[in-house]
């Protein structure tokens, strides 16, 4: 338990908080498989054993949640036809992909 002070309109307030660790994670595969494939805490996330920092989803996040302008013809995918990737090269044949923004857009 942990006393917190607080300024409420100038006014000191004493509260008590409870703070309780967290550790969210997810497996998968077989339940057998004690090694989870995705683990995360605050300062890190772990996918398959590569570390990143929860600052890289958020700006995968963003990257991803752009859209074209509105008269545009194209949409945003990883790969084509008639689509732009989010590095903004065009993809306009069937076996055009983006490596860089497949492997992120997996994530």
């Amino acid at each position: 338990m942990v006393i917190t002070n607080k300024l409420l309109n100038g006014n000191e307030k004493y509260e008590d908080e409870e703070l309780i660790a967290q550790r969210h994670y997810v497996v998968f595969g077989d339940q057998d498989d004690l090694t989870p494939l995705a683990e995360s805490n605050p300062k890190q996330i772990s996918v398959e054993g590569q570390k990143y920092s929860p600052q890289y989803f958020e700006s995968l996040k963003q990257k991803f949640g752009v859209q074209p302008p509105k008269d545009a013809k194209w949409k945003f995918n990883w790969q084509g036809p008639g689509n732009r990737c989010w590095c903004h090269n065009r993809l306009n044949k069937n076996n055009n992909i983006c490596s860089l923004c497949k492997k992120e857009w997996d994530y």
